[in-house]
């Protein structure tokens, strides 16, 4: 397998990576997930400008852009584990930080419930049509 192959391999999972995250997340989350796709789409950017460079050591340049992803990644979860703390310290510099969307459903009006249910019937479709894909055919809906 030669490293252009290898590299188009790599770019390949992470776009399925990204076409997942389309359809799988909450609109109010997105954002939380676009940075990081954003640090992916810098990397890539680096590697174009220093082709030459990356063609010279070509067996590292693979391995640099994972390991970015990775740091990307490893970025994201501290982030998302540290969460309140980061926010309120970015609150505290003047940074405008949205609050948390989550609600509990006693409080939320029947609009926004009504919202919630077409969200939620999205999701499912969305993932017995990926079912259909893996499988080939259609899966039964489990019922309670």
């Amino acid at each position: 397998m030669t490293d252009e192959q290898k590299r188009d391999e790599v770019f390949s999972k992470v776009w399925r990576a990204c076409d997942t995250f389309r359809g799988v997340i909450d609109p109010s989350q997105y954002k939380d997930y676009i940075l990081t796709m954003l640090f992916v789409k810098y990397l890539s950017d680096v590697r174009k400008s220093k082709q030459a460079e990356f063609e010279k050591k070509s067996s590292k340049h693979i391995s640099g852009f994972v390991f970015g992803l990775g740091a990307a990644a490893a970025g994201f979860y501290l982030y998302k584990k540290n969460q309140e703390k980061v926010d309120a310290f970015l609150r505290r510099q003047g940074i405008q930080v949205p609050k948390g969307s989550v609600k509990d459903d006693a409080s939320m009006t029947l609009e926004e419930l009504a919202l919630e249910k077409e969200r939620l019937e999205d999701l499912i479709a969305e993932r017995e049509h990926a079912a259909q894909q893996d499988d080939g055919g259609p899966q039964p809906v489990p019922t309670e």
